[in-house]
């Protein structure tokens, strides 16, 4: 799951369940908030109160991207800012200051975020703020307050007034500066801060286009009057912010704070942990999580051998085997053979024209090459009973000599010059295989 990513900064802890869920549902926030474009280098916050802990409540730790927050690693502080679980990171003082006064005096102020995305500090900046000339805006007209720019959060004292200014509010817009967003839990700010960011969004492209059209103010209040019956059960931004913990989970292709829940495996000679469901085919992995789109779906039932990779050597289907069979092995797709085309079976593919729509060449070409890597000098009979792949285009007859040609490439009885793709010169022909992308 995104809320639990393995990488250098994780560590071990012992907490509550409840704690240790709450940092889990923080720690996506903090993967969310970055996937949306929300982060900032290692600054601004999202806070949470631990539960069942009074004055104790969670934030990142100051030096990490959000990309790096995890569970364990975020440091749990009290209202004074003493540490609680003895973290060796800092944490941002201008973060404990502004956070700390209202996590202490809004009772129900559970989570609170913090930004400084280019939508929302721009119109914080504007003369009038936030202005009723889209849809997402009438959400917040009359519910926002404001605060006069005083540098950085840094002073207690400046505490007073940011609490004075919320007043019955849930989001003070800090002027020239962003927008703080406080709320019973982490679904609500997150929902707030999402439409927020949209609202402020189309404000900016709407004056840049032109005078927008002003909302008058019956029609915003029937508009948040009726906003109430397009909310779903499980409490404000709920099912919104489960939506796109699910995508970070289908998308993500990391570590974990806890190996056991991951699939470790080589690939291109690359160690990987998939934050994934240990049954995703390796195919969609491969895919999805690791951007390796060389390999192709082709049926996915194990017929067409499209999705042909090489496990520990041997060509395997990966469409029919899952992450947990993979777990521990060695992957190569067909970026790892050679991601400048130079492997003998890609040179012998080329110079017999044994390519037509080239959608089943990857799978024929990780095939031939482990049959070639066991066999160099293979019979017809040998390729056919090891490269079953379809190809629709009907071009066996160039396969099998191609494959016979690489062979005699690997078993150095001649030379195959390169041959550039059709309108390329060689380099660029060198560089048509795409070179494998970190996930």
């Amino acid at each position: 799951m995104a809320t639990s990513i393995k990488n250098a900064h994780a560590r071990n802890l012992d907490c509550s369940e409840a704690e240790w869920a709450a940092r889990q549902e923080l720690a996506a926030c903090y993967r969310v908030f970055d996937h949306l474009g929300w982060s900032e280098s290692i600054y601004n916050h999202i806070s949470l109160k631990v539960p069942g802990e009074e004055g104790a409540f969670l934030i990142n730790p100051y030096g990490l991207h959000y990309s790096e927050v995890c569970a364990s690693n975020l440091v749990k502080i009290d209202i004074d800012g003493n540490t609680l679980d003895g973290s060796p990171f800092p944490v941002n003082k201008a973060g404990f200051t502004q956070h700390a006064y209202f996590h202490r005096h809004v009772d129900w102020a559970h989570a609170i975020c913090h930004t400084h995305t280019t939508a929302t500090m721009a119109v914080c900046s504007m003369e009038g703020g936030l202005q009723p000339v889209n849809f997402y805006a009438c959400n917040f007209i009359g519910k926002l307050s404001y605060h006069d720019f005083e540098g950085v959060t840094v002073r207690d004292e400046e505490g007073e007034r940011l609490l004075a200014n919320l007043g019955d509010n849930r989001i003070l817009m800090l002027r020239n500066h962003g927008p703080v967003i406080l709320g019973r839990s982490i679904g609500e700010i997150f929902i707030q801060h999402w439409s927020l960011q949209r609202a402020c969004e189309i404000q900016l492209a709407t004056m840049a286009a032109g005078k927008p059209v002003v909302i008058p103010d019956e029609v915003v209040a029937v508009h948040q009057r009726d906003l109430g019956q397009v909310r779903l059960p499980g409490g404000p931004g709920k099912a919104d912010f489960d939506a796109w913990v699910r995508i970070i989970d289908r998308t993500t292709a990391a570590g974990a704070t806890d190996p056991a829940a991951m699939s470790s495996l080589t690939v291109n000679e690359r160690p990987l942990a998939f934050d994934m469901d240990p049954q995703t085919p390796l195919l969609w992995a491969l895919r999805d999580g690791a951007n390796l789109t060389g390999t192709k779906y082709g049926c996915g039932v194990g017929d067409c051998g499209a999705c042909m990779v090489l496990i520990d050597g041997e060509a395997k289907l990966s469409c029919q085997m899952t992450l947990a069979e993979a777990e521990g092995r060695v992957v190569t797709t067909i970026e790892g053979l050679s991601p400048d085309r130079s492997h003998p079976v890609q040179q012998a593919l080329v110079a017999e024209q044994a390519i037509q729509c080239g959608f089943c060449t990857p799978g024929i070409a990780m095939a031939a090459a482990a049959l070639l890597a066991r066999n160099a000098d293979p019979t017809p009979e040998d390729i056919k009973a090891a490269v079953p792949n379809l190809c629709r285009c009907g071009v066996y007859p160039r396969l099998v000599r191609a494959i016979q040609r690489a062979g005699r490439v690997m078993r150095r009885l001649e030379t195959i010059d390169p041959v550039p793709a059709p309108g390329t010169s060689p380099q660029d022909a060198a560089r048509a295989v795409p070179a494998i992308k970190a996930p």
